[in-house]
């Protein structure tokens, strides 16, 4: 798929603060993974629209590197597994989202790109 035909407009119930930079059309989530595979740029999805996401700054970084910190004891001690914002999150059929943070305690909850059972989403 290309980037022809950018759409710049988002559906009302998305306020997400991304760029208005999305692949033309619809997708459905099994072609959005494999755009994600191949794509430099990282994007989230909702319902068949694909935003890419900005660039981080400093002080995002840090609050996001302190939640962390602040969270990793507490997710060790009940074996469960802390994730930073490199996995993706399905929140429901037609979201996913790549989170700052997020927690499974779900131990049938491996697959390696997306996380589908969190128990804690920071976003």
């Amino acid at each position: 798929m290309t980037k022809a035909g950018i759409r710049a407009a988002r559906p009302s119930s998305y306020n997400g603060a991304m760029k208005d930079t999305t692949y033309a059309g619809l997708v459905s989530v099994e072609e959005y993974l494999r755009i994600e595979e191949a794509s430099e740029l990282r994007h989230e999805y909702v319902s068949g629209v694909l935003y890419a996401m900005t660039g981080g700054t400093r002080r995002h970084s840090a609050i996001v590197g302190n939640l962390y910190v602040a969270i990793l004891p507490e997710a060790r001690r009940h074996e469960c597994e802390l994730l930073p914002g490199d996995v993706k999150v399905k929140v429901n059929a037609d979201r996913i989202y790549y989170p700052d943070v997020l927690v499974t305690c779900d131990p049938d909850d491996r697959d390696p790109l997306v996380v589908v059972s969190p128990c804690l989403v920071i976003h």
